[in-house]
């Protein structure tokens, strides 16, 4: 074989490889739902302003039980891939990085400066998300305890952790995690709004769903008025229900805003995120659009009354 038709037969065989792992890496994605070790690790700071909480010896105690146990996928959302204790009682929440960091082989590349400028806004802007983040978690847990029940939040590096926790993925590969060395939360397990009602709607239990509306309504109000702001209400997945009250699932968009508890600012935003929810009951549950869309009107109602007066 010449010379030209070895480097023809190489490039061929290059690209074959290629599509197979492109064939093979679909699916291992799909089946995984993306998790991989290394999207949850990223090297963490041992020192600033979100050190882990400090806990009671009752706090601890309850925290190290819960990690005993191994955790198996569940879900993952844009911030973060969620695992659920064997018990089914907690969930535990690791922070995805994989958007979240500037891979070091560029930063290593001797770039045009235009080029090296706009990696170094990248990773200023990638910096500015994560800090976001971890103030959320660290507000939920500051601010808004019981109401998002969080047990834990360990978003810089520690050596005094010392836990080991298993992990399952979805296809049933086991991990064995150093949490000294990872960014997490643990939370007390919730069911999402959406489930909730579609399950109450399969019972008949119409009366008990439109409570649960209510209840819904009642928990972002009295949020707002506590100060704290919600930038992503989502009534139908990023809150839920545990032991019979409303709890925040989602935490990564919490912020300390004392303006918010003006009626002029939480009311809007609290409507506009009701009118969306409709959308999804009108599709799902249309027998409880209109309670939901009259509780939305009461409350403007009532708001309207204590200007008044």
């Amino acid at each position: 074989m010449c010379l030209r038709s070895q480097y023809l037969f190489k490039i061929v065989m290059f690209l074959l490889a290629c599509g197979m792992f492109g064939g093979l890496k679909y699916p291992c994605h799909k089946f995984t739902e993306g998790f991989s070790l290394f999207k949850i690790t990223h090297p963490l700071e041992s020192e600033g302003p979100f050190s882990p909480p400090e806990l009671s010896v009752v706090e601890k105690e309850l925290l190290l039980q819960t990690l005993s146990q191994p955790f198996h996928y569940l879900s993952h959302g844009g911030q973060v891939y969620v695992f659920m204790s064997e018990d089914e009682q907690y969930v535990l929440k690791f922070v995805k990085f994989q958007r979240l960091r500037v891979a070091p082989w560029i930063q290593k590349l001797p770039l045009p400066k235009i080029l090296l400028t706009k990696q170094l806004m990248k990773a200023q802007k990638r910096a500015r998300i994560l800090k976001k983040m971890y103030q959320s978690y660290d507000n939920a847990y500051r601010a808004f305890k019981e109401e998002t029940a969080i047990l834990y939040h360990h978003l810089q590096l520690t050596k005094d952790l010392k836990k080991s926790v298993v992990l399952f993925d979805k296809l049933g590969y086991r991990y064995d995690i150093d949490l000294d060395q990872y960014a997490f939360v643990v939370q007390k397990k919730g069911i999402p709004t959406d489930k909730l009602i579609k399950l109450l709607i399969q019972e008949g239990k119409i009366e008990e769903a439109c409570l649960k509306l209510d209840q819904l309504i009642e928990f972002v109000v009295a949020a707002a008025k506590k100060g704290i702001d919600d930038q992503d209400i989502k009534f139908k997945a990023n809150l839920g229900f545990r032991d019979n009250r409303v709890i925040q699932l989602d935490m990564g968009s919490l912020r300390i805003n004392h303006q918010q508890q003006d009626r002029a600012i939480y009311l809007p935003k609290i409507h506009q995120a009701g009118l969306k929810f409709c959308g999804w009951l009108e599709k799902n549950a249309p027998q409880l659009v209109g309670h939901f869309v009259q509780s939305l009107e009461q409350l403007q109602k009532d708001s309207a009354d204590l200007d008044q007066a």
